[in-house]
This record gives C-alpha cells, sequence and structure tokens, in this order.
C-alpha cells in the first residue's frame, strides 16, 4: 500500500491567498484562504488591477514552496512538479491564457451525488454558465437541485472545477463559498477573454 504525503502551498492571486493541497502526485484541493473578504468589481484600467497583474506574471518564474505535515522524508521530484504545473496553469488562468486546467486531481471522495455533480461541473465550458437546476437534470436527478446546490458548494478544487459558473434558475449570482463577489470578478474574467 503506497503512503499518502500531503503537503500544500500558497499563492498570490488577484482575488488573495490562494492554498493548493496535494497528496503525493495529485491535487486534493484549491481554495481561497478568506472567503469573506470583499473584491472590487473586474476592472483592468484600475492600477490596482494592473499591478496584481503584472505581480502574477513574476509568479510564473517562481517555484511554489512546498509546505509538509512531516519533515522527515525526502521530498519527491515528481510532487514539485505537479504543484510547478498546477501553480502555473492558475497563473495562466488569471492572466487570461488558460481556460482548460489540465489537473491530476485526487480522487473524488464526496457522496454519489457529490461526485456527480463535481464531474458534470466540468463540462461547463469556460465564459459559459449553467443552473443549478441544470446540472440536476443532467446527473438524472431533476428534483434534487437544493442537494446539488450543498455539492456544488463542497467542491474541494474551486476555479479549476468551475463552481463559479453555476448560477440561479434566474440568471442571478447564489451561493459561492468564496464569496460572490469573487464569483462576479471570475465570471467578468472569463466574459472579458471570450470576448476578446
Amino acid at each position: 500500500m503506497t503512503e499518502i504525503y500531503c503537503w500544500d502551498f500558497a499563492m498570490d492571486t488577484p482575488l488573495g491567498i490562494l492554498t493548493v493541497t496535494g497528496a503525493n502526485s495529485y491535487i486534493s484541493g484549491i481554495k481561497h484562504d478568506n472567503p469573506d473578504s470583499e473584491f472590487a468589481n473586474y476592472n483592468e484600467s484600475r492600477a490596482s488591477f494592473k499591478s496584481s497583474m503584472k505581480a502574477l506574471k513574476k509568479q510564473l518564474l517562481v517555484d511554489p514552496k512546498l509546505n509538509f505535515g512531516d519533515s522527515d522524508f525526502p521530498i519527491q521530484e515528481e510532487w514539485i512538479a505537479v504543484a510547478i504545473c498546477v501553480k502555473n496553469q492558475l497563473v495562466k488562468y488569471f492572466l487570461g491564457e488558460l481556460q482548460d486546467f489540465q489537473i491530476p486531481f485526487y480522487h473524488f471522495s464526496g457522496s454519489d451525488l457529490e461526485n456527480d455533480v463535481w464531474s458534470e461541473m466540468l463540462s461547463i465550458p469556460y465564459g459559459d454558465t449553467t443552473s443549478y437546476k441544470r446540472i440536476a437534470e443532467a446527473i438524472s436527478r431533476p428534483k434534487s437541485f437544493r442537494p446539488v446546490g450543498r455539492a456544488v458548494g463542497k467542491n474541494p478544487w474551486s476555479i479549476a472545477i468551475p463552481c463559479h459558473r453555476v448560477i440561479g434558475t434566474n440568471g442571478k449570482l447564489v451561493g459561492y463559498a468564496s464569496g460572490l463577489s469573487r464569483k462576479s470578478w471570475l465570471l467578468a474574467h472569463e466574459a472579458r477573454v471570450v470576448g476578446s
């Protein structure tokens, strides 16, 4: 049986600190550190936006510093390679240069419904949205849109599995574990990239 070693690293993004967690050579989570903080509307003309993009570009040149729960074992090169790859994909996403993530997800360990919802969210096209109701219908549970909403909220891989693209049936932004201002920012960011 293979031993599981957990690690993580933090990176700065235009939406605050993002923590990526891993288990051996897989990614077990991507989460914003402070979901209650508010972020301004997406505005490329702001000086703060431009400076955050410049800082983001510099991160492509820097390898993430991995933190380990236990420092008494040798760090595997493949774990570092996975961390670098994921960090660079996230940076490129925020720069508007990447639309589809290639991430080695640690196995989906939720309930059957949660796993189905997370898999379905992967099919939401970049720059598009869907509703909780449409996801419920797509996974053959048409009356389960409330449990679907809870499953969306439990998504461990924010941004890479695009729960921010799930909105209310009426088109309103509802529910996002990292805060509605982040959800609004991400949707505006993707709309700008698709429109350009």
